[in-house]
Order: C-alpha cells, then sequence, then structure tokens
C-alpha cells in the first residue's frame, strides 16, 4: 500500500467511526476522532517510542489492508 492508500484508509476508518457515534447518540465527532486517532497511534507504534517509523507505518498499512479485504 502505497502512502495515499495509507491516508484514505485512515480517513475512511475514522468517518465510519464517527458517523457511527452520532448515530447512536455518542460523543461529538472531535472527541471520537481524537480516540480514535490514539488508538491508531498505540496500535502502529509497536516499538512504544512515543513515534511511528518507516517500518512501523508500513506494517501498519499492510495490517489495515488485511482487515479490509486487502492481501
Amino acid at each position: 500500500m502505497n502512502r495515499t492508500g495509507f491516508k484514505v484508509t485512515i480517513i475512511l476508518a475514522l468517518a465510519v467511526v464517527v458517523l457511527a457515534s452520532q448515530a447512536t447518540g455518542g460523543p461529538p465527532k472531535s472527541e471520537v476522532a481524537e480516540q480514535m486517532q490514539e488508538r491508531m497511534l498505540q496500535r502502529a507504534d509497536t516499538n512504544r517510542d512515543g513515534a511511528i517509523d518507516k517500518e512501523e507505518a508500513k506494517r501498519f498499512a499492510e495490517q489495515m489492508g488485511q482487515g479490509r479485504g486487502g492481501r
């Protein structure tokens, strides 16, 4: 997955969470987006150094692609 595909995957994931939250009367979309971003960063930062390096980003993008029927 290239960089653009990764960004699109992240944006779509955030949109789905925000829409689902609003439909169920959940927290405001800004709060949901912040929580989702934090969870995704935690998943991607596998060595827990507070930053996402190129390899971590690549693995995370591959995992996201597999979750939606990718290779």
